[in-house]
């Protein structure tokens, strides 16, 4: 770890970057829960709705698109592999990265960084070139793929309009 921490200034600048811009997604996701949370129980609280874990999150609003929004669903089904694809990069970068000595090496390779999941029994390298990628996938994600753009903006129109063929109070005609 002192390798990476004395020698890798673009290794640790690409890992934050990596660290705020997958933390977007998980702001992007939760927000959209809330925003369906919002206009079935109006008392939601967004702090209860972004504490759930990521794989639930996307199943709220997976299934609330599949049920209500179907016009969305091939967009979000696409935005939803695509993230599911970058939190596997995020699991072997945040948890997979040790203590070398634990694996019989003798220090970083940081050109080579080698990540271990012994829990679902994965391996995996990465160069900065690799982090680098990672971090222009996010940003498709967030930006091309429209999560804090086009899907967003296409998912609150479809929101809005299906609360107000659905939920919204309408006066009671009166003869």
């Amino acid at each position: 770890m002192k390798d990476i921490i004395d020698k890798s200034n673009e290794f640790k600048k690409l890992l934050s970057e990596f660290i705020i811009k997958f933390s977007t997604i998980e702001f992007f996701i939760s927000y959209l829960c809330f925003e369906i949370e919002k206009v079935l129980n109006p008392n939601s609280k967004f702090e209860e709705i972004a504490l759930k874990n990521l794989s639930n999150k996307k199943e709220l609003i997976k299934k609330f698109i599949t049920d209500n929004l179907p016009s969305l669903k091939i967009k979000w089904n696409i935005i939803s592999e695509n993230i599911s694809n970058v939190n596997m990069e995020r699991k072997h970068l945040v948890h997979g990265i040790g203590n070398p000595s634990i694996y019989g090496m003798n220090g970083y390779n940081i050109e080579n960084l080698q990540s271990f999941i012994p829990k679902r029994n994965q391996s995996k390298s990465f160069n900065l070139k690799d982090l680098e990628e990672i971090n222009l996938k996010i940003d498709e994600i967030i930006l091309e793929n429209g999560l804090g753009n086009e899907f967003y903006t296409e998912f609150k129109k479809e929101l809005f309009n299906w609360y107000n063929l659905n939920l919204a109070e309408r006066p009671k005609k009166t003869v």
